[in-house]
């Protein structure tokens, strides 16, 4: 009775499925999903970055020292360069496009694990439907081969009605191991797709809800071009490149470096501490071949 009482504790019937949590799980804990998702994140974290001002530079020279370092003149120079012609702009809205490109994938990736869970669920569903039809048939089938049994064991029936009802009862059992054999390749499937430990069982699915009404073609249409992610990936990725393009035409124009700088020198009579200060550019003169 001990024994009874354990075993039937350790037997924990499986949760129903249903389609919308399946759906939401996936959303949570889909792998490729999260790797998606992540590489958005990461993407819209170099936009502040891609338009940001180079670090200055700090430089410390010894400068014009005589050999008998009867003096020591140091300078300390500190410099910062300024991009010229947009190039920050343009930087910054190429990365906005990269970010708003990687967002729009993640987003179609989120569709291909919905569709995908939606079409594992439905073949669940199917094959769920079909082993409780077949069990109706088998019941049925069974009852017609003790009946056709019994009539021809009283002289009342022929063998023939035995054999076909055997044959078919052996019919749709073959086609039950069949069922049963989908059935264990969907559940694999899903089980990767919501990302549960490998072997995982699942409970019967449940009859989804239908929808009442479809919209009309025009309203489809309207929406697929209002929310499909794929379109605005390619809105996004024009964008990168109109601002990539600008980026190259910026090139031409040259960078304005600016520079301060205070030279001290030691044990030096008189004056000992000299102010520099300067503007510097470079020559864009390959820019046509860049």
């Amino acid at each position: 009775m001990l024994l009874l009482l354990v075993g039937l504790a350790l037997v924990t019937p499986q949760a129903p499925l249903r389609l919308a949590d399946l759906l939401e799980e996936a959303r949570r804990n889909n792998p490729e999903l999260q790797a998606a998702r992540e590489q958005a994140r990461a993407a819209a974290a170099q936009v502040v970055p891609a338009g940001a001002l180079d670090d200055p530079m700090l430089m410390v020279q010894l400068w014009n020292t005589p050999a008998d370092f009867s003096t020591v003149p140091v300078m300390v120079q500190l410099s910062q360069t300024f991009p010229l012609g947009g190039k920050r702009a343009a930087r910054r809205d190429a990365a906005r496009g990269e970010a708003a490109a990687t967002q729009a994938d993640a987003a179609t990736k989120a569709r291909e694990i919905e569709a995908a869970v939606a079409k594992v669920y439905f073949d669940l569903y199917l094959a769920d439907r079909t082993l409780e039809v077949d069990r109706q048939i088998e019941a049925i089938l069974r009852s017609l081969l003790t009946s056709a049994t019994s009539r021809m064991a009283a002289g009342k029936g022929e063998q023939a009605e035995a054999l076909r009802a055997q044959s078919e009862l052996l019919k749709v059992q073959s086609d039950s191991e069949g069922v049963r054999a989908r059935r264990v390749a969907a559940s694999a499937k899903l089980v990767a797709l919501l990302n549960r430990a490998p072997g995982s069982a699942l409970g019967m699915t449940t009859e989804p809800g239908l929808v009442e009404n479809l919209p009309t073609q025009e309203a489809l249409r309207a929406r697929s071009l209002r929310e499909r992610p794929e379109f605005a990936g390619t809105q996004a990725r024009t964008a990168q490149a109109e601002a990539r393009l600008r980026l190259a035409k910026a090139e031409r124009v040259p960078d304005l470096t600016i520079f301060l700088a205070e030279m001290h020198s030691f044990r030096m009579t008189g004056v000992s501490d000299f102010l520099f200060a300067g503007v510097q550019g470079n020559l864009p003169i390959f820019a046509a071949s860049k």
